[in-house]
C-alpha cells in the first residue's frame, strides 16, 4: 500500500558528542484494535498496551537513565561479570540515544514473569510515556534472558545486543517524530529494523570492527517465528533481514543523516511489499 510522503514536524535539534568504542565491542524489539480481545493484551508489537505497563511494573524493577553507568555503577542492575564490556555497553546505551536523538529511560525484566496467554514471553519493549525519570523521555526494557543469551551465547561483543537497543530506540523516536500512529503493527516493526540497520551502519563508519553480519543473524533468528504467520506483528525473517540490510546501506554507504534516514525508513515501508 502506498502512503502519503513522509512529513512529520521537526525533530529539536540535539548535537550530543558521540563516545567511540575501540576493540571488538559494538560503539554504538500500534495503534490497539477496538475488541475486547485487544484491551486484554500486554503489547502491540513492541509497544506495550496500558495493562502491559502496568504488568511490567509490577515486577519492582527499577529504572535508570542512560546516564547512570547501568552497567557499571546503578545498584540492582545487571551486569555482564566483565568490568571492561559492562563500560563499554553502558557507553553504548548512549551513543545510541544521542543517534536517535531521543532519551528513553531503560529497565531490565524477567521475560518468564511478563508472558501473554498462549504466546511466547516478550524479550524487550518500547513505552512511550514518561515514567517519572527526570530528563528522560520514554522507556526501554530488555528481558534479562535476552540479554544474557545474547552476550554469552551468540555474541560476546555486544552487537546484537546493541541490534535489540537499537530497534526499541527506533521506536520511540518513531512516537517522539510523530509518525507512529501512521504505521500499521507489522510496518511499524519492519520500520523498527530498518533503522536499527541505520544505527549499525553510522557505527560501522567510526568502528570499522563491527560485525554487521552477526547483526543480521540476530534478525534472521528472531524473525523465524513469524516465519508463514499471516496473523504476526514483526516480520519474518526474509523480511527483517531485508530490512536491517537496506537501513545499514542507507547508515553506512549512503552516509544519511537521522533526518534522511527518518524519510528513507518510511519510503521503505511504504514501497516494499509484505509477503502477507
Amino acid at each position: 500500500m502506498k502512503r502519503a510522503a513522509y512529513s512529520a514536524g521537526a525533530s529539536v535539534s540535539r548535537r550530543v558528542t558521540l563516545h567511540l568504542l575501540g576493540g571488538a565491542c559494538l560503539a554504538s524489539a500500534c495503534r490497539p484494535a477496538p475488541s475486547a480481545e485487544a484491551a486484554q493484551q500486554l503489547s502491540r508489537g513492541c509497544f506495550l498496551t496500558p495493562r502491559g505497563f502496568a504488568a511490567y511494573r509490577s515486577q519492582n524493577e527499577r529504572l535508570f537513565a542512560l546516564n547512570d553507568g547501568i552497567l557499571t555503577q546503578a545498584k540492582g542492575s545487571r551486569s555482564t561479570g566483565n568490568a571492561s564490556l559492562d563500560r563499554e555497553l553502558d557507553r553504548a546505551l548512549r551513543v545510541a540515544a544521542d543517534v536517535f536523538e531521543v532519551n528513553p529511560a531503560f529497565g531490565f525484566f524477567d521475560p518468564d514473569k511478563f508472558r501473554e496467554p498462549e504466546l511466547h514471553s516478550m524479550n524487550a519493549f518500547a513505552w512511550p510515556k514518561a515514567v517519572g525519570i527526570p530528563g528522560t523521555t520514554g522507556l526501554v526494557g530488555f528481558g534479562a534472558s535476552l540479554f544474557r543469551n545474547e552476550l554469552f551465547g551468540y555474541d560476546e561483543t555486544g552487537a546484537t545486543v546493541m541490534g535489540v537497543v537499537a530497534h526499541e530506540y527506533a521506536h520511540i523516536l518513531q512516537f517522539s517524530r510523530g509518525y507512529f500512529h501512521q504505521l500499521s503493527v507489522l510496518d511499524s516493526e519492519i520500520n523498527a529494523d530498518f533503522l536499527a540497520g541505520y544505527y549499525i551502519g553510522t557505527r560501522r563508519i567510526k568502528v570499522p570492527s563491527v560485525r554487521f553480519e552477526r547483526v543480521e543473524n540476530l534478525f534472521f533468528r528472531k524473525g523465524r517465528s513469524n516465519d508463514g504467520d499471516a496473523h504476526r506483528t514483526h516480520g519474518s525473517s526474509s523480511e527483517r533481514v531485508a530490512a536491517v540490510r537496506a537501513g545499514f546501506r542507507a547508515g553506512y554507504a549512503e552516509g544519511l543523516s537521522l533526518d534522511q534516514a527518518v524519510k528513507a525508513g518510511w519510503e521503505y515501508v511504504s514501497n516494499v511489499p509484505t509477503e502477507r
